[in-house]
Order: structure tokens, then C-alpha cells, then sequence
């Protein structure tokens, strides 16, 4: 999230030259008021207790004043995209869990043996179908995945009803079958296995990995993918994975009533996958990417939440970044 340092630094002044104009406007009918209560009390622990208090407000100028309220602002600022990439994770979570459940009823599937004797009433060629193969894969050679796939169908049906962004989920078999729901068109020259995704998950050995947005043969726009790989007695099973829509999901997460700046959601490089504007400050890097401004970039390496000035076009802005846990995006 971003904001022009000079319209901070206003704000600041702004509201101690107020305090300032109030405190001037009401002295003489305090001095009065005082006076009164002197002669009255016959006292001097009211003055004493005045002199005192005037003391301890003298002890800050105005520059510690300012410096006091820009650093109570700047965590306030810090907190909005601390909460924004909290309910992202959130999000990420509940996918990676629902991911998990269905993985872990892939399982049984596999390992159950089936009669090879093939219900024709499934539908399993054209491009119509839920299935899906690899170029040289023979449908009639994968009877025995197909029918087991298509037994556990409600599962990819569940878990793309469960949430509004997923545009497909699925699973891709180790023998290269792929079932998905909801179908959708898609060349017959896509070797699954070979796409990055799917090598990534292979390799986390059971954890969700994301990665895009990515455009998928087929889909429209760009698509974030989350894929996790299923194995049954240490044998890899297959990917299950979903395809997020890249716009509908970002949009959710940037979007905030009531503040003033820029947020962005950006990779664990510092490019810029979307932004949206809030309030009266407009800022985009000049290059359309963080990736030259080396501290932010630091920070996202860190994956902790911060707050960091940098300079671009001549201008200074203050950037408050917070890490979509499990993932490799920030904002």
C-alpha cells in the first residue's frame, strides 16, 4: 500500500496547527477562570499543579509532536494491509484444506480394485467430456483410472462449489488422465504433466503450491493455481489442483473502504499483478514494477510485515508490505 509522503507530512501539521489555533483562542478565559479559583481556595496547589502540567506538554516540540503522529498513522497504515493479507491467508487456507479433504479421498479410490468391465454410459471422449488426455494416450488404455476418477467425481464438484473464484478443479493422474469440473475446451497438444505446476507440486511432497497468474489453454484472462500431489502408500496418485480467477480473487482481497492510497498485489520479485486506487493518491511505478526499488524488494523477501520509503520519479512514498502466508505474493 502506498501514500505520498508530503500529504502525510501535511496531514500531520495540519492537525497540530489546529491544537495549536484552540489553545490561543480559549488562553485568556482559562487565565481568568484560574485566577478565580486562587482567590477562592486560598491555595497555591492549583497553580502549583498548573505549573506542573505546563511542564510536562513543554517537553515536545512540534517536530516530535509531528514525528509522534506520523508514527501512530504510519501503524494504523500498516495494520490495513496486515489485515487485508491476513484475510487473504485466510482464504488460502480454507482452499488448501478443502484441496487437502479431497486429495485424501483420492486415495481410497486408487487403492480399491475395480472390475475392468466399462460403463459406456460415461462419457469419456470428445470435446465435451470431463476427461481430458495427454497426445499418445489411448482413452481405451485407461479404463481402469477413468472409471475411478469418474466414481469420485463429487469431489472436484464439492470443491468447486465451495467458492466463487474457482473457475476448474480437478486432478491429473500420474498415467496422464486428467479429469475436470467443469469442463472446458482445450487443445488436444497439452502435456500436463509437463506444466510447471504440476512438476512444483510433485516436488513439495504433499503441501499446496501456488503460482500465476498463469494463462491456461482454453480460459479466458488469467487464472491463479493452486496444486497439491496426492500419494497413496508413497506412490504419487496425481495433482489435484484449482484455477482461481486472477481478477475476481484480487479484486476481493484490494478491496477497502475509508483509506487513502494505492494497494498492490504483487510477486515474490516486486512485479505488479493488479493494483486499486483508494482516496485521492494515484501512484504506479514509473516501470510498472517494484523490481528496481532493491529495499522493497528486501522487505519481500523477508516475508515479514513492514513499512519502507522509497523514491521514484522524484518523489517520495511510503510503502507498508504484508506476506500472503503459503504463498509467493504480497501486498
Amino acid at each position: 500500500m502506498i501514500l505520498n509522503r508530503w500529504k502525510f507530512d501535511m496531514f500531520s501539521r495540519l492537525k497540530i496547527s489546529k491544537r495549536i489555533t484552540i489553545v490561543f483562542t480559549f488562553f485568556p478565559a482559562v487565565v481568568t477562570i484560574v485566577t478565580m479559583l486562587i482567590f477562592i481556595a486560598g491555595s497555591g496547589r492549583i497553580i502549583s499543579t498548573s505549573m506542573n502540567s505546563s511542564r510536562q506538554q513543554g517537553r515536545y516540540t512540534m517536530d516530535e509532536v509531528g514525528n509522534m503522529l506520523q508514527k501512530n498513522c504510519l501503524r494504523e497504515f500498516l495494520g490495513v494491509v496486515r489485515l487485508q493479507a491476513l484475510s487473504a491467508s485466510t482464504r488460502i487456507d480454507t482452499l488448501e484444506r478443502d484441496m487437502s479433504a479431497a486429495g485424501s479421498l483420492l486415495q481410497p479410490a486408487a487403492e480399491a480394485e475395480l472390475n475392468v468391465d466399462f460403463d459406456r454410459k460415461i462419457d469419456y471422449e470428445g470435446y465435451f467430456s470431463h476427461f481430458l488426455f495427454e497426445p499418445g494416450i489411448e482413452p481405451k488404455n485407461r479404463l481402469r483410472t477413468i472409471k475411478k476418477l469418474w466414481g469420485v467425481r463429487g469431489v472436484f464438484i464439492n470443491l468447486y462449489a465451495k467458492n466463487a473464484a474457482i473457475r476448474i478443479s480437478g486432478v491429473i493422474t500420474q498415467d496422464g488422465v486428467c479429469y475436470r469440473y467443469p469442463w472446458f475446451f482445450s487443445p488436444r497438444d497439452f502435456f500436463m504433466r509437463y506444466s510447471r505446476w504440476y512438476l512444483n507440486a510433485v516436488k513439495a511432497a504433499g503441501k499446496t503450491v501456488w503460482s500465476g497468474p498463469v494463462s491456461i489453454a482454453g480460459q479466458d484472462g488469467t487464472v491463479l493455481v493452486g496444486a497439491r500431489a496426492v500419494y497413496s502408500k508413497k506412490i504419487l496418485i496425481g495433482v489435484v489442483f484449482i484455477f482461481l480467477d486472477a481478477e475476481q480473487f484480487i479484486s476481493e482481497i484490494l478491496t477497502v473502504q475509508g483509506i487513502s492510497g494505492n494497494l498492490f498485489f504483487v510477486d515474490k520479485k516486486g512485479k505488479i499483478i493488479a493494483g486499486n486506487q483508494h482516496g485521492d493518491i494515484e501512484h504506479m511505478p514509473l516501470d510498472g514494477s517494484f523490481a528496481t526499488h532493491s529495499l522493497i524488494i528486501e522487505k519481500i523477501s523477508k516475508r515479514k510485515p513492514d513499512i519502507v520509503e522509497y523514491t521514484d520519479g522524484g518523489m517520495t512514498y511510503v510503502a507498508a508490505l504484508a506476506p500472503i502466508d503459503s504463498t509467493p505474493w504480497s501486498i
